[in-house]
């Protein structure tokens, strides 16, 4: 278990890296601006 833990430790001191934004949809495609109404988070 301890082996684990270290790289495990090493992870937790580096803070993880931000997802990527999303691109934006493009709002030629109609069903896109339908996505757009449901909040995906």
């Amino acid at each position: 278990r301890r082996m684990r833990r270290a790289p495990a430790a090493r992870g937790a001191k580096k803070p993880p890296p931000p997802p990527p934004p999303p691109p934006p949809p493009p709002q030629t495609l109609p069903q896109h601006q339908v996505v757009k109404t449901r909040p995906r988070c």
